[in-house]
């Protein structure tokens, strides 16, 4: 009789010990991303995760700068006495950075040291993660001259624009047209990320055929996106040069502009599935997700134009 009853007390302590474990904490997957697609990757990971059950932490590339592995943080504290200037924090130095700032003068427009820094560690395996997402051809190319990006995912077309303030006052029709008529440009900073790179090589092309420091006096350089649009809605600047889905955010006070044929910039920049990936296969899972009717629909309400299937 006692030895009958041990069957019966086992199968209660199985389920009661899976009853009282708690729900479990879901997969998380580290996301490294640019500020150009945070918000609509939020939406699109918020959902993902409703569905899957699959988490993705979404690392934003300019503020995760400080989270050096801790072997990196334990040399950097026994070698600060040979170095009195220890290494800013990124968040900090970002925030203290200023608002705008003047045209950097040609061949002046490097990589922030910080954020190539950033990507070269992720390209030589020496932080994790699984996905990495940029709008930054030049971060692209640091990214995929190590060994970490395994595979390639492609999801969206970004597209420059150019824009005005509401009416277009002084009818401008193109980039060339502006700086020459002595408008004032605003461009992101070319240093952080690929909405300032593109614009500024567009800019560039103009601002090398003005006389004097006319072309650093006409294009103002925006630390933020949302300081860049804020520039024009408080007229600082005649116009401002942005991704289409930046442009959605500016219905309300300005109009974009049709560029002309020889001024229009549209690039593809990949979903990158890096081989540091807790499970290559969850973010596969994830770029099918964005290339889903759902995950389509996203893309276009935030302003973005999703790859022919």
């Amino acid at each position: 009789m006692r030895n009958s009853a041990i069957p019966f007390l086992f199968l209660v302590l199985v389920l009661f010990g899976a009853g009282c474990g708690g729900k479990k904490e879901p997969i998380q997957l580290d996301f490294y991303c640019s500020e150009t697609f945070l918000t609509v990757m939020s939406e699109e990971a918020s959902l993902f995760e409703s569905v899957y059950g699959i988490r993705l932490r979404l690392r934003p590339i300019f503020l995760v700068l400080d989270e050096r592995p801790v072997a990196e943080q334990a040399a950097s504290t026994e070698t600060a006495e040979s170095d009195p200037e220890p290494k800013r924090r990124a968040l900090s130095s970002w925030r203290g950075r200023p608002s705008e700032h003047r045209l950097p003068k040609s061949g002046e427009t490097k990589m922030n040291q910080e954020v190539s820094d950033l990507v070269l560690a992720i390209a030589e395996n020496k932080r994790s993660g699984d996905l990495f997402l940029t709008d930054s051809e030049r971060q692209l190319e640091l990214l995929k001259s190590g060994t970490t990006a395994s595979f390639e995912y492609s999801f969206a077309l970004l597209s420059l624009e150019l824009l005005t303030e509401r009416g277009n006052p002084h009818g401008i029709k193109s980039v060339a047209e502006l700086l020459k008529s002595g408008l004032k440009l605003g461009i992101a900073n070319p240093a952080h990320d690929g909405m300032g790179e593109a614009a500024f090589r567009l800019a560039e092309r103009y601002s090398r055929s003005l006389t004097g420091n006319q072309g650093e006096e006409r294009i103002i350089v925006f630390e933020r996106h949302d300081k860049l649009l804020a520039g024009l809605q408080e007229k600082k600047v005649d116009a401002v040069l942005v991704w289409k889905s930046l442009g959605i955010q500016a219905k309300s006070f300005a109009d974009p502009v049709t560029l002309p044929d020889n001024e229009k910039t549209t690039l593809q920049m990949p979903l990158i599935s890096l081989s540091t990936a807790t499970n290559q296969l969850y973010g596969k899972r994830f770029a099918d997700f964005l290339i889903s009717p759902k995950g389509r629909e996203i893309l276009k309400l935030n302003g973005f134009e999703p790859t022919p299937l």
